[in-house]
């Protein structure tokens, strides 16, 4: 299934690359803004949860610091962003396959569906984690509730 969707989900990249002669607008910049800024984050967060892996001494301890002080999924919230940006890309290429929004809408409800409650399920044995979930949102970064 998530092979599907990938699969999905590349198909605003077909005018991208087979367009040619098109001047890159404004909007092009900023789609590709959207999908830089998704691998930015992904790299940053998967970083952060290395460094975590390796110095955590604490067993149980939740990571709540970094990108992961906004958001208990960072990750998944790149992995969301990054295939919305390529709906991005392509629209600005060929807004007449608006149909492809399919592919981004599939991905952001596997994870809102199936992947997020998942993991959810798992970090709840873990000691402090309702506390957790009340002050960090768990997709979208925010700004902690105190």
């Amino acid at each position: 299934m998530p092979t599907a969707l990938v699969y999905l989900c590349r198909f605003p990249l077909f005018p991208v690359f087979t367009t040619q002669g098109r001047p890159f607008g404004v909007f092009d910049g900023a789609a590709a803004a959207v999908t830089l800024v998704a691998i930015c984050i992904e790299a940053a967060a998967d970083q952060q949860l290395r460094r975590f892996a390796q110095t955590n001494e604490a067993p149980g301890h939740i990571l709540d610091t970094g990108l992961w002080a906004y958001s208990r999924h960072p990750n998944y919230f790149e992995e969301v962003l990054f295939w919305w940006g390529l709906f991005l890309l392509g629209m600005a290429t060929d807004p007449s396959r608006w149909w492809t929004i399919s592919g981004a809408v599939s991905i952001t409800l596997l994870f809102i569906f199936i992947s997020l409650p998942l993991i959810e399920k798992r970090m709840s044995k873990k000691t402090g984690y309702a506390e957790h979930v009340q002050r960090i949102s768990g997709l979208v970064p925010r700004f902690r509730i105190k």
